[in-house]
């Protein structure tokens, strides 16, 4: 399984744009598609689903593997999470919210 930091972006593929795909999506997996058409964080689309993190983190996660959406990799994801600058994002991402 893919670990998908909070503030990691997701974006729709080429595959996920496919409108013959849509009769094949699950709910869920269209709402995504449809939130991902611009470029859109993990936290986010949690909240958009009024769905808990680690739910939304499957649903991406199952999404990257049928090749639907793919996952920015962030400028902090080897960097140490107690870093003032990566919690002070998360912070801001959290208001926007």
């Amino acid at each position: 399984m893919h670990d998908l930091d909070l503030e990691a972006l997701v974006v729709t593929t080429v595959t996920g744009q496919d409108p013959g795909m849509n009769d094949l999506l699950s709910p869920e997996h269209s709402t995504v598609i449809e939130l991902c058409e611009g470029t859109i964080s993990v936290a986010e689309i949690a909240a958009r689903l009024h769905t808990p993190l680690g739910v939304a983190r499957v649903i991406i996660a199952d999404m990257v593997e049928l090749g639907l959406v793919e996952v920015l990799s962030t400028a902090n994801a080897s960097g140490d999470e107690r870093d003032p600058a990566f919690l002070r994002r998360v912070l801001s991402g959290l208001q926007r919210l």
